[in-house]
């Protein structure tokens, strides 16, 4: 999951556990790539969650590092609030083109 707010998150991560799904924990090497650029209010300790990833270039980053995951079989779900100082179309366009280069 990459999201850019802690409430949105924790809803899909209970609905995954309502449901049998896992949100597996991070790998120690993309844990730190990720610390690397996400600003540090948005680093958090729970497994698989990095709130407040809001830029695009964030975004992008975020969800390669999170899809390339040995743990990541299913899916990468990316949840996008946005706040008033950024723009949405930008990252939505990250999305999709990570989307596109996700494996099939």
């Amino acid at each position: 999951m990459v999201t850019n707010a802690g409430g949105p998150g924790i809803l899909l991560a209970d609905a995954c556990e309502a449901h049998g799904l896992s949100l597996p924990p991070l790998a120690p090497q993309t844990a730190a790539a990720l610390r690397a650029f996400l600003p540090r209010e948005g680093q958090r300790a729970e497994p698989g969650r990095h709130d407040r990833v809001g830029a695009r270039d964030h975004y992008e980053l975020a969800i390669e590092l999170v899809g390339r995951e040995s743990e990541t079989s299913t899916a990468v779900v990316a949840i996008y609030v946005p706040p008033l100082v950024t723009r949405p179309e930008s990252v939505a366009a990250a999305i999709r083109a990570r989307r596109r280069q996700a494996p099939r």
